[in-house]
């Protein structure tokens, strides 16, 4: 009999099951059902209660008085025995934490059924029957801890043994990619799988969503996962749950805020619109929408936050925007020399090169470059004296980054019936950063440098538990998620028209068929730096977007035996994900062309602003570069068994098995590099390849071969049609 319930298991594991991705979050309640002088009883009726939701399920004892209730919600239950000719017995305030493992063991002592004992004492929270390590920081904890960044991922830092290996000061909520720098033991940045409700939150290098914390029921960490259910990861578990509606209305309100005008002055010369104003405003609630059945539990949170720091720029004087150096002195009070990069040639010692100065130290308007003598127009004019007679720093302003946030989430649980129960969530965070126009408006050109971005975020999951019988459930649950981050500011975007206007009769940015702005979803002024920062970037050197994202649906089939538990499920993670790095050019100007020295930059010769009145950038530090978005593709496909062997009371053997695949990533267009295979050589470009790899680096590429080392077996990177993996 145990043989063909086996086979069963293995069948449906095989046949029944869907693919999936996620690892379960619920908890488990067992124990054994005995008499007063330890005799085990067999068909004992149990039903565990929710005292929060008022749901009800049923169990019955086996043959050695053990019973097993699986996938129980976190949360505060009661449980209750009854059987002919004993006392009913009720145990209350059970505590379940997500991913627990309770035992509780049940006492029945002789009399009416009609006559009941119940125990309100909390029983043992201990748990005997795994030996994984867990840290659960729950509900009051996630409550009452004060957190300055309200973000629950940064609770994991209650552990001593967990590090932040990330930046510290981006720990705000809508910062994806901090959230999952944890260090959960020993080196694993980025390699840990974190989980909301069971489903995967990890998108690339980030997270794909936050939840807030007044929404957050519990989260626990795993460092030594020892449960074959459990994968995808090098590191640890973390696993946050979302708090449910209950058969009572229950709402919180907050608002946490830090307004500047209300500080005490400390130093009368700091000016107040300086510091930062912040504030976190939102709320909960949750109800019944049919009791006992149907719940309802959601969220909203948003956060205003102004990061304010001080810059400064180097700007040139109405004098030097007219070409006229003629005022402009080194930190000594001696005259900045001017040289024409055009007369440079050998000196008559025939090792070093000479130029000749421009006459008065002025440039004749006949030799600005027009595109600079435009710019120049526009550029926004010094606002501040100088730091020193070169006329460092002489514009100075208060650089403010402002993020704007809102997340909302809504969950739905329904206990459709005994047997069966399911939930669904949506969540959704937005974050808009936004930089303030230090040129009040004096930006033509929109030359200024900004860090604008948009960092959004979805997770959708849903899940359903069937209880095929008192010792048999079968479990589902999918989700999707994303995580959107790019450097987007639709103000500060140009067109090609714009770009056309300024460069009139040139298009640089495009090289042949190749045309450097296709592709790009927003357009803005090409990067330039003068004076390697010193005086000032502008423009924006590079768009970035990244958004990966991914499916996931999970399978369980669970059987409990006489003193076994047995899991099998599998899983599958399909993951995608736009990236690339759009570049807009990278000009940069120094004090070298125009000095005396084209070899070397001189503190006492040429000047940034004049070299770029004149049109001379630095050849050895621009660039235009060219990007494509890619579309990559990878899969992960799991299958695992899992045996909770109860030897004895005092003895338990958590046995399992593990097989994961993950595949390379691939791009369905081909715009992912592959490595090329020497040993399955193209016809075609033998004649070309070969010459490039020197016969003693082919013999040492052998010689480590022969080592069963790695070997790299490729000059270069290809994709090819019909080979995009």
């Amino acid at each position: 009999m145990r043989i063909r319930n086996i086979s069963a298991v293995l069948t449906i594991l095989l046949f029944a099951t869907v693919w999936v991705s996620a690892q379960e979050y619920r908890g488990r309640v067992q124990g054994v059902v005995a008499d007063s002088t330890g005799g085990v009883m067999p068909g004992a009726s149990l039903v565990l209660k929710n005292t929060a939701t008022g749901v009800e399920v049923s169990r019955v004892s086996n043959d050695e008085g053990r019973y097993v209730f699986d996938y129980v919600d976190p949360g505060s239950y009661s449980l209750s025995a009854e059987l002919p000719g004993f006392k009913k017995c009720v145990q209350q305030n059970i505590l379940v934490q997500q991913r627990g493992d309770v035992t509780v063991d049940i006492k029945m002592e002789v009399g009416e059924m009609t006559q009941s004992i119940t125990v309100e004492a909390s029983p043992v929270a201990l748990q005997f029957n795994t030996a994984s390590r867990d840290l659960t920081i729950e509900t009051k904890m996630v409550q009452d801890l004060p957190s300055l960044t309200r973000n629950p991922f940064q609770l994991a830092m209650l552990d001593p043994t967990i590090l932040n290996r990330g930046n510290t000061s981006e720990t705000q909520p809508y910062h994806h990619r901090t959230s999952n720098e944890m260090d959960l033991g020993g080196g694993t940045k980025y390699r840990n799988d974190i989980l909301l409700d069971g489903t995967p939150l990890t998108a690339g290098n980030k997270l794909g969503y936050t939840p807030p914390m007044d929404a957050v029921t519990e989260y626990t960490i795993q460092q030594n996962s020892v449960d074959a259910e459990f994968g995808h990861s090098a590191g640890g578990i973390a696993v946050v749950t979302m708090k449910s509606g209950t058969n009572e209305i229950h709402g919180s309100g907050y608002y946490y805020g830090r307004d500047p005008s209300l500080n005490a002055i400390t130093d009368r010369a700091i000016p107040r619109h300086s510091e930062s104003p912040y504030w976190n405003a939102g709320g909960t609630v949750g109800l019944p929408l049919l009791k006992n059945k149907l719940f309802v539990f959601g969220v909203f949170e948003m956060i205003e936050n102004t990061q304010a720091s001080p810059g400064t720029y180097t700007l040139p004087t109405a004098l030097e925007r007219a070409g006229d150096y003629s005022q402009s002195f080194q930190k000594n009070g001696n005259l900045r020399v001017i040289y024409d990069p055009t007369t440079t040639r050998l000196g008559p010692d025939g090792k070093t090169y000479i130029r000749d100065a421009f006459p008065d130290n002025k440039i004749p308007a006949s030799r600005f470059d027009p595109v600079a003598a435009r710019l120049m127009g526009g550029l926004w004019g010094a606002n501040s004296t100088a730091d020193d007679k070169t006329g460092l720093n002489n514009f100075k302003y208060l650089n403010e980054l402002v993020f704007h946030y809102y997340n909302f989430s809504s969950r739905v649980d329904y206990q459709i019936n005994e047997k069966w129960k399911a939930f669904g969530r949506i969540s959704r965070m937005k974050t808009d950063q936004d930089q303030t126009d230090f040129t009040d408006g004096n930006d033509p050109f929109k030359m200024r440098n900004v860090t604008g971005s948009k960092r959004n975020g979805w997770n959708i999951a849903a899940d359903t538990v069937y209880t095929v019988s008192p010792t048999t459930t079968f479990n589902i649950r999918g989700s999707y998620y994303m995580a959107e981050d790019k450097r987007d500011y639709p103000e500060m975007a140009v067109t090609e028209n714009d770009y056309t206007d300024l460069w009139k009769g040139t298009t640089w940015w495009k090289a042949g068929s190749t045309d450097y702005m296709a592709g790009r979803p927003l357009v803005y002024f090409p990067h330039m730096v003068v004076d390697n920062n010193n005086y000032g970037r502008f423009g924006v050197q590079n768009f970035w977007y990244q958004q990966p994202s991914g499916y996931s649906i999970h399978g369980r089939y669970t059987k409990y035996f006489t003193k076994h538990w047995l899991k099998a499920g599998t899983e599958v993670r399909w993951k995608r994900g736009n990236a690339a790095r759009f570049y807009f050019g990278d000009f940069r100007f120094s004090s070298q062309e125009t000095g005396k020295d084209m070899a070397k930059a001189e503190a006492a010769t040429g000047h940034p602003w004049a070299s770029f009145l004149l049109g001379a950038i630095n050849p050895s530090a621009s660039n235009v570069r060219y990007n494509v978005l890619q579309y990559a593709n990878t899969e992960m496909y799991g299958l695992y068994l899992q045996d909770d062997f109860k030897v004895s009371q005092n003895l338990t053997l958590n046995l399992g098995i593990r097989y994961e695949f993950e595949g390379g990533l691939w791009d369905p267009e081909n715009r992912l590099p592959q490595r090329l295979d020497l040993t399955d050589p193209i016809p075609g470009m033998q004649g070309i390849i070969d010459p490039l790899i020197p016969a003693d680096v082919k013999a040492k590429m052998a010689e480590s071969a022969g080592q069963n080392s790695y070997l790299y077996n490729g000059a270069f990177y290809f994709t090819e049609d019909g080979n995009n993996r």
